[in-house]
C-alpha cells in the first residue's frame, strides 16, 4: 500500500521530536540533585531550545552515545558561580550619603588606601593616620586618598569617633586626603551562625560571623573606591608606614612597567599592603559576595591573585616592607595577635637625599628581592648583590641627562656585614645605552677607593670630570668575595 509523501514527512517529523525529548529528558535525568529528582521545566526547555537549532539533519546523522547516568551533587555555591559568572562584576550600591566627611578630589588620582576600622580602646586608627601622614609630604600626598570606613554597626559610637577623629585630622580632611564614610544600615545579612549554619575550617559562630562581616566591609570599601585612583592598597587601621612610602610605591610599580602583574605587596604579613589596579575591584567584590560566609578576607585576595596569575619575573613583593603591624588586640573579642614584621627598618640612611631622575641596573645577582634601585631612591631600602665568582661586579646609575655634581657618597654594609671594602667609585660624562645589566659609557674616570668601613665620599667631583657626569658606577673587586650591600648612593648637583 502506497503512503503519501506528506503523511511519511509527518511521520518523520514526530519521530525526530519524539528522539529529541529522549535526548533532553535524559540530559537533564544527569543534573538533578541526589535527594530530589524533580525536573527544571525551564532547562529542559533550554536544552530543547538549543538542540533544536543544531538542525534536525545533525541530530538524525550523529549517532546516540552511551549516557553517564551518575547524578551530578550541585552545591548552592557551584549554582551561584555558574549563574554570575557570565555576568558583568557588580559592585556594591554605594548610597548618596555614604561620605561622612571629606572631599573628593577633582581628578581621577593615583591611588586610594582603604581601611576598615571599628572601635578599639587603644585608638589604634589614630596612630596609624598620624603615621601615614608624616612619612609623607604633602606633594607625595596632592594625589593620594585615605578613605576610611568607620565598619561600627552602633551609629551612636560611629558618630562620637568621627567627632574624635575631625578635630584631629581637620587639615587633611580639608585638602581631600583623607575621608570618613559609613556603611548602609542594610548592608549586613543575618550574622548569626548559631542554628546550624555551615561553618568552615571548624570556626566558632562568633569568629565566622567577626570574619563574615570583615568581608562585606572590604567589598563595599572596594565599591566606594572603585573610581577614585589608578591603584588601589589594603592597609590595617593599626599599622605605621616607614619615610616616604609613596614614594616607594611609585617607584615599585614603575620598576613593573613591563611585568604583567595582578598584584603587588608592601608589607610581609596578611594582605597588609596589597595593591590592586582599581580595575580589578568589581571582580574581587564579586568573589567575596560569592564566599563571604566560606572564607577570610585574606585567603579570598590570595585566591583571587593566585587564579589571575602574576607573570614570572621581577618580585611582585618589595623588600624592607613599607608597613609595620602594631595592633595587638584584635577586633575580634578575646583575641590578641603579635604580629611584628621584621623586614622594616632595616638599614638607616645617611642622607636621605632625592637623587636626580636615573636607571640604575646592576651584573651582579640580586639577593632576596634587595633590588639595585632600592639604594639609589629616597625610600627605605637597600640592594644587596653578589658578583659572579672571579668576575668584576658592578652596579650603575644612568642619569637621563648629564649633571653637574659636586659630590658623591656611596654607604655599603647592613648591621657590620657586607661592606664593601675592595671597590671604587667610577664616573663618565656621556651615556652611550643601557641594557639590563650595565651602562655602556665612554671615559670612565676613577672617583675614589671605598676606606675599610666601607664607605667612599668624594667631593668636588666637578673638577674630576668638567662639564658634567651622566654615568655613576660602582665597581666591586674580583678580589672581594662574597655578598655585598649597597645601602645609600647620594648624588649631589651644584647649586
Amino acid at each position: 500500500m502506497l503512503r503519501s509523501p506528506r503523511l511519511l514527512a509527518g511521520v518523520a517529523l514526530v519521530s525526530l521530536l519524539l528522539l529529541t525529548l529522549n535526548v533532553v529528558w535524559l540530559t537533564v535525568d544527569r543534573d538533578v540533585t541526589v535527594s530530589s529528582r524533580t525536573t527544571n521545566w525551564s532547562t529542559v526547555w533550554t536544552r530543547l531550545r538549543s538542540v533544536a537549532e543544531v538542525g534536525s539533519s545533525r541530530a538524525v546523522a550523529e549517532p546516540c552515545r552511551p549516557l553517564d547516568r551518575t547524578p551530578i551533587v550541585e552545591t548552592t555555591a557551584t549554582a551561584v558561580a555558574v549563574k554570575t559568572a557570565t555576568k558583568r562584576p557588580a559592585l556594591l550600591h554605594v548610597p548618596k550619603n555614604t561620605l561622612l566627611l571629606g572631599r573628593p578630589r577633582a581628578a581621577t588620582g593615583f591611588l586610594t588606601i582603604g581601611i576598615a576600622s571599628v572601635f578599639r580602646k587603644e585608638h589604634y586608627l589614630s596612630r596609624t593616620l598620624r603615621s601615614l601622614i608624616d612619612s609623607s609630604t604633602a606633594v607625595e600626598r596632592a594625589n593620594v586618598t585615605v578613605v576610611v570606613l568607620l565598619a561600627d554597626t552602633n551609629d551612636t559610637l560611629r558618630s562620637f569617633r568621627l567627632s574624635h577623629l575631625s578635630s584631629q585630622f581637620h587639615g587633611e580632611v580639608a585638602d581631600g586626603f583623607i575621608q570618613f564614610i559609613q556603611p548602609p544600615p542594610d548592608l549586613y545579612p543575618d550574622l548569626n551562625f548559631t542554628s546550624g549554619r555551615r561553618r568552615t575550617f571548624n570556626d566558632k559562630p562568633e569568629r565566622v560571623a567577626w570574619r563574615t562581616k570583615q568581608v562585606i566591609d572590604f567589598s563595599f570599601l572596594f565599591s566606594y573606591c572603585y573610581k577614585l585612583s589608578e591603584y588601589y592598597m589594603i592597609l590595617e587601621d593599626d599599622i605605621l608606614s616607614t619615610s616616604r612610602y609613596i614614594t616607594a610605591i611609585r617607584e615599585f610599580i614603575q620598576m613593573h612597567r613591563h611585568h604583567d602583574w595582578v598584584g603587588l605587596k608592601f608589607a610581609q604579613y596578611m594582605i597588609i599592603g596589597d595593591l590592586v589596579r582599581s580595575s580589578s575591584l568589581p571582580r574581587l567584590v564579586q568573589l567575596m559576595t560569592m564566599f563571604r560566609e566560606e572564607q577570610p578576607v585574606d585567603f579570598i585576595m590570595s585566591h583571587f591573585i593566585s587564579m589571575m596569575v602574576n607573570a614570572p619575573g621581577l618580585p611582585t613583593r618589595r623588600v624592607p616592607s613599607l608597613f609595620n603591624h602594631i595592633g595587638r588586640r584584635s577586633t575580634l573579642a578575646n583575641k590578641t595577635q603579635k604580629v611584628v614584621d621584621y623586614h622594616t627598618n632595616q638599614v638607616t640612611r645617611r642622607f636621605e637625599h632625592d637623587n636626580p631622575p636615573a636607571e640604575v641596573v646592576t651584573n651582579m645577582r640580586v639577593v632576596t628581592g634587595h633590588l639595585a634601585p632600592y639604594a639609589y631612591s629616597v625610600a627605605p631600602g637597600l640592594f644587596i648583590g653578589q658578583p659572579k665568582r672571579g668576575s668584576v661586579g658592578t652596579l650603575d646609575v644612568a642619569l637621563t641627562r648629564r649633571r653637574r655634581l659636586r659630590r658623591v657618597a656611596v654607604v655599603t654594609g647592613q648591621k657590620q656585614q657586607y661592606r664593601l671594602k675592595r671597590g671604587r667609585l667610577l664616573a663618565a660624562a656621556d651615556l652611550v645605552r643601557v641594557t639590563a645589566t650595565s651602562a655602556e659609557c665612554t671615559d670612565w674616570s676613577l672617583l675614589g677607593e671605598f676606606d675599610p668601613s666601607g664607605v667612599v665620599d668624594v667631593k668636588a667631583v666637578d673638577t674630576l670630570v668638567p662639564g658634567g657626569v651622566q654615568c655613576v658606577r660602582v665597581e666591586v673587586d674580583r678580589t672581594h668575595g662574597g655578598i655585598v650591600a649597597i645601602t645609600e648612593i647620594a648624588l649631589f648637583e651644584e647649586s
